[in-house]
């Protein structure tokens, strides 16, 4: 097999190139021009920059690939993850991703849809509701989902979705909920939260990278797999854990401001039809995974700067806090 990959200097991408290539798998890595310091370098490695509108360009350049793996997506944090402009523009490239695997020779386009993708949907279609702005970034990632699925069945190959919950692991630097959180009890800072009710799961970084190549290999055609622990539980449990894990003593304040988002249904976390078709089970437990995160924080102690943004209140907020 050999595949393309789109947004493979990002966190997942980047671990994705990297179970590709662990499996003899020949691979085009593309992203934005001079960004390519998360690629491994290998000589199964094939670095291409160009910027999604110019990927149909590659074709024409002789590029072929069997599978193409798409997870670039531009404004997944800050102030372009409400631009409507900015987020149908990805919804748009991811249209056009498909027509570039057709004619690159792909059999098959595997899309990386998002859990928000269903809270966004139990929110809009729940009488009396208001969906908050942070639902911008997932109304286009489920618009993408449509998109690609009705245009790789207009062009004849197979669309497959891995559905992410919350991926998590050493190397990511992005304020998300638990790297906030970490980086807190690292700096001896309060660690604040909601109620802790709504579900959740977590599932860690190089689990998430070999369920993409196994979809790849062995899902179904236009199927969708989500991808998690296949231990969901409300998130409460899982701060407790972490805490276990690596600060027992500290003190945890749950309840401190509101939770506004829409709670999913347990169901929704279900990984029964992904180790059905492909196999996949996690192989690194939730705890396994907190220390490993924990151990790479202490010894890179400049990324616990900047834990968030300052909120409305002066308090640091993470992206999870200021979109749920």
């Amino acid at each position: 097999m050999k595949a393309i990959v789109t947004g493979a200097n990002g966190f997942i991408g980047s671990h994705v190139v990297k179970e590709l290539i662990t499996h003899d798998i020949h691979t085009v890595a593309v992203d934005l021009n001079g960004k390519d310091e998360n690629i491994p370098i290998s000589p199964l490695v094939r670095r291409l920059s160009a910027d999604i509108e110019d990927i149909g360009k590659l074709a024409a350049d002789g590029v072929t690939a069997d599978v193409f793996f798409h997870f670039a997506w531009d404004g997944v944090a800050g102030e372009s993850r409400t631009d409507v402009r900015h987020q149908l523009k990805n919804a748009q490239m991811t249209s056009l991703c498909v027509k570039a695997a057709k004619a690159m020779g792909c059999g098959r386009f595997i899309y990386a849809s998002s859990i928000i993708e269903d809270e966004v949907f139990l929110a809009y279609n729940s009488q009396g509701a208001k969906p908050g702005i942070g639902y911008i970034y997932g109304a286009a990632k489920q618009a993408a989902s449509h998109i690609a699925k009705i245009t790789a069945a207009e062009a004849g190959i197979d669309y497959i979705a891995g559905k992410i919950s919350n991926t998590f692991g050493a190397g990511d630097l992005s304020p998300k909920l638990l790297n906030t959180a970490l980086r807190r009890i690292i700096a001896n800072e309060p660690v604040k939260f909601t109620a802790g009710t709504q579900n959740y799961d977590f599932v860690y970084i190089t689990d998430v990278a070999r369920a993409f190549r196994l979809i790849a290999e062995l899902g179904e055609p236009f199927h969708e797999y989500f991808i998690g622990s296949g231990n969901p539980k409300p998130l409460r449990e899982f701060l407790l854990e972490m805490r276990d894990a690596v600060a027992p003593d500290y003190e945890f304040t749950f309840g401190a401001f509101p939770f506004t988002g829409v709670n999913v249904p347990i169901e929704h976390y279900d990984c029964k039809l992904i180790n059905e078709h492909c196999g996949f089970t996690p192989e690194v437990t939730f705890q396994d995974g907190v220390n490993r995160v924990f151990k790479w924080l202490n010894s890179a102690p400049s990324v616990t700067e900047g834990c968030g943004r300052p909120g409305t209140d002066g308090r640091l907020v993470s992206v999870w806090e200021r979109l749920s």
